[in-house]
């Protein structure tokens, strides 16, 4: 065991056994591997100067104190007020971490293995069965349900994400320069500062606890707060926060308080991006299926749509012809 002096503050950290050391880790053989979770506060002293690979550790995070006056003052001031994030959460075993994200996932309220491309066939096939049969009780009982059903999951997927990429501010206002607009700071912006972690934890452990603090301090003025610092701090990479999630936290912002329609806010949520691929990657498996609906359905081929529907869909788009001559459905 190695103890991590911050501040006053001595927090004793156990080994892990591992095989590698990279950024962030110091390796020792004898011992296994000491996670370095704590390199992001103002005032660290590590103490295992002996270690072998200690020469492998940046200079700056060597010092007692760092030489980042401004964002290390930045750190200090925002540093993390919340209870410390489960154990089991930021160092999964080997295996672990599917597991772990299924069992957060499910925590907010999501069900785990969705058929996105099947929902997204069904969703659009009805939107144009309700054009071509517009009094059709079966259509339009049939959309409602799928745009409440996809409109519900899809709001607290974009929640659970849009926060989980604020992790990353106080690791690119150190390394990155991300540059941070303190007339910006409000009471929720605050609020959300102090509790993402000083350390850089994985996504599903910090989604564990953003959970707690949307109930606490409730979910739009914490979103707000979310957008604040993703369109407004200037210097995230191209692979981390920024535009991408500043656009998807104002789509959901913009349905949550009534300024978008439930189906145009599932049509919009389709097509949002993170700065990798689709947004729903983050839990939900994407494949060329669900990529080939939205592309079928951008070119407006609608027939095309239907072999990945589900069956009674599939049927209704078959008969739309009968459906449309009927009154009232």
């Amino acid at each position: 065991m190695y103890q991590l002096k911050v501040g006053n503050k001595v927090q004793v950290k156990k080994a892990i056994k591992q095989p590698s050391c990279g950024w962030g880790n110091v390796n020792h053989k004898s011992v296994g591997i000491v996670t370095f979770v704590d390199y992001f506060l103002p005032s660290i002293r590590i103490d295992f100067p002996n270690c072998p690979h200690w020469q492998g550790v940046p200079q700056e995070i060597k010092k007692s104190r760092a030489p980042y006056s401004s964002p290390y003052a930045f750190l200090k001031k925002y540093s993390c007020t919340r209870p410390e994030l489960p154990y089991e959460y930021l160092n999964p075993g080997d295996g672990r971490r599917a597991e772990n994200i299924q069992k957060i996932t499910r925590m907010w309220g999501l069900p785990i293995g969705v058929k996105l491309s099947q929902h997204a066939a069904d969703f659009y096939i009805l939107l144009n069965l309700q054009l071509q049969a517009p009094h059709s009780r079966v259509v339009n009982s049939l959309l409602e349900k799928e745009t409440e059903y996809l409109t519900n999951i899809f709001s607290t997927y974009l929640t659970m994400v849009i926060g989980g990429e604020t992790r990353y501010v106080k690791r690119m206002v150190v390394e990155k320069g991300l540059a941070v607009n303190e007339s910006l700071i409000d009471q929720h912006m605050e609020i959300l500062l102090k509790s993402i972690p000083d350390t850089h934890p994985l996504r599903e452990a910090f989604w564990f606890d953003w959970l707690n603090i949307v109930n606490e301090y409730g979910k739009v003025p914490m979103l707000k707060a979310c957008y604040t610092l993703h369109s407004k701090f200037t210097g995230f990479s191209g692979s981390i926060g920024g535009k991408k999630w500043a656009l998807a936290c104002k789509v959901l912002l913009d349905y949550l308080e009534g300024k978008t329609p439930a189906q145009s806010f599932v049509d919009t949520a389709w097509n949002l991006q993170h700065n990798g691929t689709i947004i729903f990657s983050k839990t939900w498996d994407i494949d060329c299926s669900l990529v080939n609906v939205l592309e079928h359905n951008k070119y407006g081929n609608i027939n095309s749509l239907s072999s990945y529907a589900s069956s009674n869909i599939q049927s209704l788009w078959n008969s739309r012809a009968e459906l449309a001559g009927r009154i009232g459905g």
